[in-house]
């Protein structure tokens, strides 16, 4: 490498550091709100509780046709209240925060989303959905949920790096070393997985949130997303 291909280099990190340092304040204070631990921890409860014992059921009865009708019905809306349900709440909870600190909803997906971290967000989706095409094309597509689990986790560590909290770093570490593992044995136990998988990040998200942070008064944070 030259000196002038260092030099760049140097510029470019720079430039990454001031992006993360602008954002941080807020981003940190949209982040560090109980309401989100409290929101995660039901959802966490509801995916191992499901995936347990849709497991279980399917060891014992042999598919998941076999399954009892309410249990069914009972796991899919509970999947379609989880990933539709939460994702409105958290954006209804993100405005609220938002508008609380001087921000609007726009600024804070910008923050998170925007042009700064679009290059790396939209690489490593491409790479997500490579690798799903490739492992539904040839007949594992279970490996699609430890691919979006290994993902999301790196997802979630790189907004720890803003944030600074321990619950984004613990749930991005476990999301990714669980995905990774889970690719040895999904198959065998997909629905154990797919409860260990989302329940688990879920449950450690949800428990170390609300611990106090270091340098941070216990009862300091705001506990709901209207006060």
């Amino acid at each position: 490498m030259t000196s002038e291909e260092l030099e760049e280099l140097k510029s470019d990190l720079h430039v990454v550091r001031e992006v993360i340092e602008r954002h941080r304040p807020l981003l940190r204070d949209v982040a560090s709100s109980n309401f989100l631990a409290l929101l995660s921890l039901p959802f966490a409860l509801l995916f191992l509780g499901f995936g347990i014992g849709t497991q279980i059921l399917i060891d014992s009865r042999g598919g998941f046709d076999a399954l009892p009708g309410w249990w069914q019905v009972l796991f899919w809306i509970g999947l379609f209240l989880s990933v539709v349900g939460g994702g409105i709440v958290k954006i209804f909870f993100f405005n609220k925060r938002a508008s609380e600190v001087g921000a609007g909803l726009r600024e804070v997906m910008f923050a998170f989303w925007g042009k700064e971290w679009f290059h790396l967000v939209l690489s490593s989706l491409v790479v997500l959905a490579c690798a799903s095409a490739f492992a539904i094309l040839n007949g594992h597509p279970w490996f699609v949920l430890s691919a979006f689990s290994v993902w999301y986790g790196i997802y979630i560590n790189i907004i720890a790096i803003v944030v600074r909290r321990l619950e984004y770093y613990a749930a991005g570490w476990f999301g990714a070393a669980a995905g990774a593992l889970s690719l040895f044995t999904i198959e065998t136990a997909p629905w154990l997985w797919l409860g260990v998988l989302i329940g688990g990040v879920l449950l450690l998200f949800g428990i170390l949130g609300l611990l106090p942070q270091r340098g941070e008064p216990a009862g300091r944070r705001k506990t709901g997303a209207g006060g």
